[in-house]
């Protein structure tokens, strides 16, 4: 595995939508499986982004 292949993008709105929730569920390197969920506000011209800590899927 390249060092790339961790990168994902998330394309935010770009059609005056100024908050975002979000959840994301991934895979790590060993298959196992994590969720996060965080929030995307549009404030002074750019995205901020927060989340809360990754926790481990049940299995």
């Amino acid at each position: 595995m390249s060092v790339c292949e961790g990168y994902r993008y998330i394309y935010l709105p770009t059609d005056g939508t100024t908050h975002v929730s979000l959840q994301i569920y991934f895979e790590d390197w060993q298959k196992k499986q994590w969720t996060t969920k965080g929030v995307a506000d549009w404030e002074d011209g750019i995205w901020k982004i927060t989340y809360q800590l990754c926790v481990r899927c049940a299995e």
